[in-house]
């Protein structure tokens, strides 16, 4: 889940995720969220070779009569692609192509085809502001769980702000993030404002890159005919506005 300067043990981010609770951050199984988001529907496991992640469908499309999505994720997850395989957690699974990574953020987006239950959780049109509270999600930890026994985890952290990182603006949260859970969104009103990229044991949080390269990123790749998901970015294939990809 973590860059060079990120790295951890899957022993020590299970100690962190068990102190987190203590300090009563929310963690729970995720079944609907109280806006009526059935999340299950929204955010996947991403296999890759040796990679394994999270991701979020965050649009669909129609184009030539057939219907795909794309799907978010960490680059470093899909390092070994372009194939991957996207597991829903109601068991389904669909084979997916890396059609397109971020060239300085730690993004990447998975052309697949959703069931027809999918439900995309959008992408910001804002970021979300400091000190609010924002959910994320993952799947980690569960490297050897079967399919019929994945557990899609939650949990309710506030942002710290937004940091510069080399040529990258990260958005920075209190921890919680454990081996898997690279690719996770977090969440603000319903919509994606990042997505989990790597822990700093040195400051002890969460961070990865905020929404702006996220959006960005699916201008390169939407095609036309949105059926769902981005709702700024309806237009056709565009230049990226500043903030790079």
């Amino acid at each position: 889940i973590a860059g060079a300067d990120e790295a951890h043990s899957i022993g020590e981010t299970e100690m962190r995720r068990l102190v987190h609770l203590t300090a009563a951050i929310v963690l729970a199984l995720v079944t609907v969220s109280a806006s009526g988001q059935d999340w299950l529907q929204s955010i996947v496991r991403v296999e890759c070779g040796r990679g394994i992640g999270t991701g979020t469908l965050v649009a669909r499309y129609e184009q030539d009569g057939q219907q795909g999505g794309y799907v978010l994720t960490c680059k470093h997850v899909v390092e070994e692609g372009p194939a991957c395989v996207v597991v829903w957690n109601n068991g389904y699974r669909a084979n997916g192509y890396v059609d397109v990574r971020g060239e300085r953020y730690d993004t990447a987006l998975i052309r697949v085809a959703p069931s027809a239950e999918a439900a995309v959780l959008p992408v910001a049109d804002d970021p979300a502001p400091v000190n609010v509270t924002v959910q994320v999600f993952g799947y980690g930890g569960q490297y050897n769980q079967s399919v019929n026994s994945l557990r899609l985890m939650r949990g309710e952290v506030k942002v710290r702000g937004y940091e510069e990182f080399g040529n990258e603006i990260r958005i920075v949260c209190d921890p919680w993030c454990m081996s898997g859970d690279s690719g996770g969104p977090i969440v603000f009103q319903g919509k994606v404002v990042g997505i989990i990229s790597g822990y700093n044991p040195q400051r002890r949080d969460t961070r990865g890159p905020h929404y702006q390269p996220i959006r960005n990123l699916l201008r390169t790749v939407l095609p036309h005919g949105i059926v769902a998901g981005v709702d700024a970015l309806r237009a056709q294939r565009a230049a990226c506005p500043p903030g790079g990809t």
